[in-house]
């Protein structure tokens, strides 16, 4: 099995522990009008324009710790689905391609999980946490990934005064 193969097992099985919805592609196409870290306003607005829905889900990075080895982040995300009902990610990528997505051909590896809906504080929506999975099976990265966790959960508390807790799988 070569390292691509590895990746996408990973990100596979890494997919069905967030959401048993669909997994898979959806249309890669930027909006002009769309700000890059505001997923859940840009769709919004995107709807109100041109009418489809928002779903919620999780698109998928690869990270490397040199001490540690290869991990997963899934970034909370929203896409619009059209009225003809294609799934389309409207938001721009961010200019610093380790948080942009993991593509192929064009499109976004997204997951659906419409139980995931945004954090409501207030007056704030909030996109949820990051989620981190190992691809290798080490002690070492697990715990490694446990302090990624740690500082998430802590940047919540900071940020919007959230506590985040994570399960221990």
């Amino acid at each position: 099995m070569d390292n691509d193969d590895v990746l996408f097992n990973a990100i596979e099985t890494f997919s069905k522990s967030i959401s048993k919805e669909p997994f898979g592609l959806v249309y890669y196409r930027p909006d002009k009008e769309s700000i890059v870290t505001d997923c859940i306003s840009n769709v919004s607005n995107f709807v109100k324009r041109y009418g489809g829905s928002v779903i919620y889900g999780w698109y998928f990075g690869h990270r490397v710790s040199e001490k540690y080895g290869d991990y997963l982040i899934a970034t909370y995300h929203a896409v619009w689905r059209a009225p003809n009902g294609k799934l389309i990610d409207i938001t721009p990528f961010h200019e610093n391609l380790k948080h942009q997505p993991l593509t192929s051909q064009g499109s976004v590896l997204f997951q659906v999980d419409t139980k995931a809906q945004p954090i409501k504080h207030g007056r704030l929506i909030i996109p949820r946490p990051l989620k981190f999975y190992p691809i290798l099976k080490s002690e070492e990265l697990k715990e490694y990934i446990k302090t990624l966790e740690e500082q998430e959960a802590f940047y919540y508390k900071v940020k919007f005064g959230i506590k985040i807790t994570y399960s221990n799988k």
